[in-house]
């Protein structure tokens, strides 16, 4: 199961308030205080600052707003300029850059249309010297027909193929350049509108203490004034803030759930992996140790059918070796495939979480032209297993050479087939099948 890291190196709270702190309910709380403190500070000190004033017969006007103002103007006012020279350098390299994309695109067009041409009608052949007008004669192949100078067919497709190769790189290599000069001057543009929005304020607030004459302790309180409209709008902003901590709290808490969730299921999941392989490891021995037991009573016919140290089988390759094995013989292989199918069976009798029919069908007793005595010993070694075997399974499995030992009405269900009678014998009045 693949999972992803909710929260990573980056708390919510913090990447949410876009601040050093993070951004909890105790933060925001604190924070808060410290603004209503001050607050309070600045509304006691515009008090005094009023009472001052009333009390002060020698309250002179001064220009240090007008100068602070002008100022503050004339740096907004400086940086709008570069940051519109910026702009307009910007937009003017982007147009430049879109020209010359649709021009080496219309490069690329007329480039891709001659070969086209230079394909469907081949080169153009003069009949007769446009300089002399006389009738040009036979030309040996690969020669220009007017100047005679060799001509080499691979070596002109080969130009082509570089120079469409080389407008096609162009086009993107200037693709690439236009998409990240879009986002520089995107970039711009938001600091391009920022710094107008500074300079209209500015030019604002120059016009309004140009408009009328302010004295010392009138600007004192003005000053203070506005750092108490900053600390209302900042304790309205902590307002919000709360809210927002409060909702990504309840979103965390869900989050540290759901994070416990995935750790559960990766867990589960682990343990299920686990149990499964070694539950297919388990099977896959039992299936190999049932073949060994018939692979060893055997007749000795091959190496490795006497010590079967190993049995490998592979269903998606429908392979099975011993010792590493896979080449025997005819007969052989068709011991071991029966070998399988019935040790399969074997196994699944003994272990209740195979998937499996408790049913074996075989037909490859005697395939492959295996002699008689080694048929018989194999039939014997089924039905002795079969016998053996615990819980209720079927086995069928057709012979033209049956055991003796099994040739009887316990183990032998219908007649004898041979070629005067066959499987299916039809009735020569009805027609019928019996």
């Amino acid at each position: 199961m693949n999972t992803t890291n909710f929260g990573g190196d980056y708390p919510i709270f913090s990447t949410l308030g876009q601040v050093g702190q993070s951004l909890t309910p105790e933060w925001v709380e604190t924070q808060k205080k410290s603004l209503i403190r001050e607050l309070t500070e600045v509304d006691q000190k515009i008090v005094h600052a009023e009472e001052e004033q009333l009390a002060s017969s020698e309250d002179q006007f001064t220009l240090k707003l007008q100068k602070q103002a002008y100022e503050g103007f004339e740096k907004s006012q400086e940086n709008l300029t570069i940051q519109r020279l910026q702009r307009d350098s910007l937009a003017f390299n982007i147009a430049d850059l879109r020209n010359y994309f649709r021009s080496i695109q219309a490069k690329l067009a007329d480039l891709k249309n001659s070969q086209t041409v230079q394909e469907t009608l081949g080169s153009v052949v003069f009949e007769t010297c446009p300089a002399c007008l006389e009738p040009i004669l036979d030309v040996p192949e690969h020669v220009c027909h007017l100047c005679k100078t060799p001509i080499q067919p691979e070596k002109q497709r080969d130009q082509m193929v570089s120079m469409i190769n080389e407008l096609a790189l162009q086009i993107r290599d200037t693709e690439t350049i236009i998409a990240r000069k879009t986002e520089e001057l995107d970039t711009v543009n938001e600091r391009f509108g920022a710094a107008t929005f500074k300079w209209e304020r500015a030019s604002r607030n120059l016009a309004e203490v140009r408009s009328r004459p302010t004295s010392e302790s009138q600007a004192k309180i003005r000053e203070l004034q506005s750092r108490r409209g900053y600390l209302e709008r900042q304790i309205e902003e902590q307002d919000r803030n709360a809210a927002i901590a409060n909702k990504v709290g309840e979103i965390s808490q869900k989050k540290g759930q759901i994070s416990t969730l995935i750790q559960k299921l990766k867990d589960e999941n682990t343990a299920f992996e686990t149990a499964v392989e070694k539950r297919i490891a388990s099977a896959y021995t039992a299936i190999s140790d049932e073949v060994k037991s018939f692979l060893k009573r055997d007749f000795p016919r091959e190496k490795e059918f006497q010590q079967p140290d190993s049995v490998q089988f592979d269903f998606g390759a429908n392979k099975i070796s011993v010792n590493g094995s896979s080449y025997f013989s005819a007969s052989s292989r068709a011991f071991l495939k029966t070998s399988f199918i019935v040790g399969f069976l074997m196994a699944a009798t003994k272990h209740g979480f195979f998937r499996h029919f408790r049913i074996a069908l075989v037909d490859t007793i005697e395939d492959k032209g295996m002699e008689d005595l080694r048929s018989h010993n194999l039939q014997n070694l089924v039905v002795e297993r079969s016998n053996e075997a615990g819980v209720e399974h079927q086995v069928i499995f057709a012979t033209s050479k049956i055991s003796p030992d099994l040739d009887t009405d316990e183990f032998v269900v219908g007649r004898y087939y041979t070629e005067a009678e066959p499987t299916l014998n039809f009735s020569t009045g009805s027609g019928r099948a019996v």
